[in-house]
C-alpha cells in the first residue's frame, strides 16, 4: 500500500503525460480523441503498476474478441431498431418544441422522471443506454411510448467507421501505455460504446430540436464530448462519488474544455473541485435521514460492501464463506457474478431504510463503493477493508478506518473500533437546494 498523498501525485503526473499524448490528437475536426480514450477515461483503478511484456498482447487478444461480440450484438440491434425510426417520429412529433431526453439506463427504473415530470409541464422522452441493449430491452422500446434509442438515427456507414475507428484508438492507447511501462485499463468496449453513442446522438440532434438532455455525469467520453460542444443543450449531473473519484484517479482540474459546460453537483467537494460559470450545487431528490440503533447483539451480523471491482467481490465471497455471520451487498450490476462464487443466501439486496441499517452490527466498505457516501451522511458506523492486493483500495476519507484481513477474527473489537473512528465529513456533505424547472431552463 502507497500512502493517498502519494497516489494522488503519481496520478497527476500520468494525467500530465497523458495531457501530451493525447490531447491534440483528433478522429475528426469534432471528435477529440481525449474523450474517447480509454486511458484518459479510466474507470476503476488507474494505471500506475508496472508491468511485463507479455500482459499487452494478453490484454489485446481478450479485449478485441469481447470487443467482436459486443460489436456484432450492436449491429444485431440496430437493424432491428432501424425499422422502428418511423414510430419513433411518430412519437416525438408533437412535442418538437418541448423536447428534453434523458439517457436511460433502466426500463425498470426511471431514475430521473418521477425528477423531472415534477418540474417540467413538457414531454420528457428516454433514450436508452446502448450497453444494457437485450432483446427485451428492444421490445420495450418498441412498446413504450417514451422510450426512443438514438442508435436508430446512425446510417449504416457509422458502423463500418465505428468499427475501425475504435481499433485506431484502442492501439492508440495501447502505444501509450506500452511507452510508459504501465498496466492500463483499457478496454476497447468502452471506447466502441463512447464513440457509438457519439455519432449517434450527433445524428439525432441533426434530425431532432432537442431543448434539453439531461444524463447522470460519470467522466465518460461521450458525456463530456457534448458537454464541451453544446454547452446550451446538455446538462451532467454529479450523483454518487463519481466526481469524488475525479481528484483521485481524474484530475478534473486539468479538463479545460469543461470550464463553459453545465454540470448540477450534489457535493460541494466536486462542485468546488471543478469550477466553471454554469456549475450549480444542487439536490435531486431530499434526502432520507437513516437512524442505527445501537444494539448488543451476539450474533454480530457483518455486511460487506463493495463497488464494480470484480478482484474485490471475490476476495468478499471467500470471506462471507469463511465466517458465518458475514454477509455480502455486492454493486447492483454485479450480483450475477457475485453469485457465481458464494451462495445466494449470503448476498443480501434488501431495500435501504432504517430496518435494513439495524439489521447488522457493522459495516465494512472493500473498495470504492457510493455506499460509503451513504454512511458518511447518516453517521452509519464503517470501516474499510484493504485488499492486500491492490496499490490503493478506498476513499482518503476512510483512511483513519482502514483494517486488515488479519483483523477480521475479533468482531467485537472491531464493532468497538468502529464506534470509536472519528467521522470526517468535509468531502461529502452535499447541496441544501432542490432541483427546479428553472436551473433547467437557465
Amino acid at each position: 500500500m502507497i500512502s493517498y498523498k502519494n497516489f494522488k501525485e503519481n496520478i497527476r503526473a500520468k494525467n500530465k503525460k497523458q495531457n501530451k499524448f493525447f490531447r491534440n490528437l483528433k478522429l475528426n475536426k469534432n471528435i477529440k480523441i481525449y474523450n474517447l480514450s480509454s486511458v484518459c477515461n479510466t474507470v476503476g483503478y488507474p494505471a500506475i503498476e508496472h508491468t511485463g511484456k507479455y500482459f499487452f498482447l494478453v490484454l489485446c487478444l481478450k479485449d478485441l474478441l469481447f470487443f467482436i461480440f459486443h460489436y456484432l450484438k450492436i449491429l444485431f440491434f440496430y437493424f432491428f431498431l432501424k425499422r422502428i425510426k418511423k414510430e419513433s417520429f411518430k412519437k416525438i412529433e408533437n412535442y418538437k418544441n418541448n423536447l428534453i431526453i434523458e439517457n436511460q439506463w433502466s426500463l425498470k427504473k426511471k431514475k430521473f422522471s418521477k425528477t423531472t415530470k415534477k418540474l417540467i409541464k413538457k414531454k420528457v422522452f428516454y433514450d436508452f443506454n446502448l450497453q444494457y441493449l437485450d432483446f427485451n430491452n428492444f421490445l420495450k422500446i418498441r412498446m413504450d411510448k417514451d422510450f426512443l434509442c438514438s442508435l436508430t438515427f446512425l446510417k449504416s456507414i457509422d458502423l463500418i467507421k465505428i468499427f475501425f475507428w475504435s481499433i485506431k484508438i484502442f492501439l492508440l492507447d495501447y502505444k501509450f501505455a506500452s511507452q510508459q511501462k504501465l498496466k492500463p485499463h483499457i478496454s476497447i468496449r468502452r471506447i466502441f460504446y463512447d464513440l457509438t453513442k457519439i455519432l449517434s446522438l450527433e445524428a439525432m440532434l441533426e434530425q431532432i430540436p432537442i431543448k434539453k438532455y439531461i444524463f447522470f455525469w460519470e467522466n465518460r467520453g461521450w458525456q463530456n464530448h457534448f458537454l464541451n460542444r453544446y454547452t446550451s443543450v446538455f446538462i451532467g449531473i454529479q450523483c454518487g462519488v463519481e466526481g469524488h473519484l475525479g481528484p483521485i484517479y481524474c484530475d478534473h482540474k486539468m479538463r479545460n474544455d469543461l470550464r463553459s459546460s453545465t454540470i448540477f453537483f450534489e457535493s460541494k467537494f466536486h462542485f468546488n473541485h471543478l469550477k466553471n460559470k454554469n456549475n450549480k450545487l444542487i439536490l435531486i431528490n431530499k434526502n432520507r435521514v437513516f437512524k442505527k440503533k445501537n444494539y448488543n447483539k451476539k450474533n454480530h451480523k457483518v455486511l460487506l460492501l463493495t463497488g464494480l471491482d470484480r478482484e474485490n467481490i471475490i476476495l468478499a465471497s471467500k470471506l462471507v464463506d469463511r465466517f458465518k455471520n458475514f454477509y455480502l451487498r455486492p454493486h447492483p450490476d454485479l450480483i450475477p457474478f457475485a453469485k457465481q462464487h458464494t451462495s445466494q443466501n449470503k448476498i443480501k439486496i434488501d431495500k435501504i431504510n432504517n430496518y435494513f441499517f439495524n439489521r447488522y452490527d457493522l459495516f465494512i466498505s472493500l473498495g470504492v463503493t457510493s455506499f460509503v457516501d451513504l454512511m458518511e451522511k447518516n453517521n452509519i458506523n464503517y470501516l474499510q477493508l484493504i485488499n492486500p492486493n491492490k496499490t490503493i483500495d478506498g476513499f482518503d476519507i476512510s483512511a483513519n478506518k482502514n483494517i486488515h484481513l488479519n483483523q477480521l477474527e475479533n468482531i467485537e473489537k472491531l464493532i468497538q473500533k468502529s464506534h470509536e473512528m472519528n467521522k470526517n465529513k468535509y468531502l461529502f456533505v452535499s447541496a441544501t437546494k432542490l432541483l427546479s424547472y428553472k436551473d433547467l431552463k437557465n
